[in-house]
């Protein structure tokens, strides 16, 4: 707990808010230039568990795009090692703190390079993200035997999911 506590500490004394853990993005194509696509994405520290480790550390990116795609990120044992490559089924759930729930057994991969993508239940998650307006506790739980734990913040989805999704334009009156 102190480990927490501190970062967020030294974030206030900055300026820098933890309630706007949402930020905006711009993907890059396969050259790594700049496309028009936009995507949101915050990050989470926790837990995960399985037959050989319990308790381990956990970094988590939780990431949506402009088209709604949902992508979940698990880091097992460093911030720096690829994120899991998820294979099979699993279940992920997460409760807001006014006790809504959210569950889903609609996971899969995210891509060649790891991750969980959130399959037919993702407009049901952006808005039991948008209606949920403090910390979000997660639990992903996959076809063997691992257990991931960790907690998001809902702070700044809304305002940066809106930020992102693009905007009608007003046609001028012709007479």
């Amino acid at each position: 707990m102190k480990k927490i506590a501190i970062p967020m500490m030294v974030l206030l004394l900055v300026g820098v808010s933890p309630a706007w853990a949402w930020v905006l993005g711009t993907l890059v194509d396969e050259y790594g230039d700049a496309t028009t696509k936009k995507y949101i994405q915050t990050e989470a520290i926790g837990t995960f568990s399985n037959s050989a480790t319990r308790d381990s550390f956990l970094k988590v990116e939780v990431i949506v795009d402009q088209e709604n795609h949902v992508g979940v990120f698990l880091h097992e044992y460093s911030p720096d090692r690829s994120p899991v490559y998820f294979t099979g089924s699993g279940v992920m759930m997460a409760k807001n703190s006014t006790g809504k729930t959210f569950k889903t057994q609609s996971i899969g991969r995210w891509s060649q390079t790891g991750g969980i993508s959130l399959i037919n239940d993702r407009s049901a998650f952006i808005s039991f993200l948008r209606n949920s307006n403090s910390e979000i506790k997660v639990v992903v739980h996959d076809e063997y035997s691992s257990t991931y734990n960790f907690t998001i913040s809902a702070y700044g989805f809304a305002t940066e999911y809106d930020k992102m999704k693009p905007q009608p334009q007003n046609k001028p009156k012709t007479n």
